[in-house]
């Protein structure tokens, strides 16, 4: 799956990922996601996903409780599982705070963005 996105765009760069990178990235791990209605949600993605959340907390303001009030409101509008909502709104997130959908990246960053398979749709947060 990830292995036909080995070059992506990092900053103004392609970077090659090498093939223990990839593997790397596309491990899971399990951690758990606040709700809104207090609760929590335990959510297993790949560690690309939980990179992408902390480059959002750290770079960008992010807390993990916005995450995942956004992926509760994702999930309600949309019925579609926890899961899927956090991992397209992580990509949606990330992409509209590196500011690339439809911009260059202006600042570098050791991480890349998400498999290309996460494309804006209507249904988008």
């Amino acid at each position: 799956m990830f292995a036909n996105h080995a070059q992506i765009a990092i900053g103004s760069r392609m970077d090659t990922l090498n093939e223990q990178e990839i593997e790397t990235l596309l491990l899971r791990e399990a951690r758990q996601v606040p709700l809104p209605t207090g609760g929590f949600n335990e959510v297993t993605a790949t560690r690309h996903h939980w990179l992408a959340v902390e480059e959002l907390v750290r770079d960008y303001g992010w807390s993990l409780e916005s995450l995942g009030r956004l992926v509760f409101e994702d999930q309600r509008a949309t019925g579609a599982d926890f899961h899927a909502c956090f991992c397209r709104v992580v990509a949606y997130v990330l992409a509209d705070a590196r500011h690339v959908l439809g911009e260059t990246v202006e600042r570098p960053s050791r991480l890349p963005l998400l498999p290309s398979g996460y494309q804006p749709r209507e249904s988008a947060v």
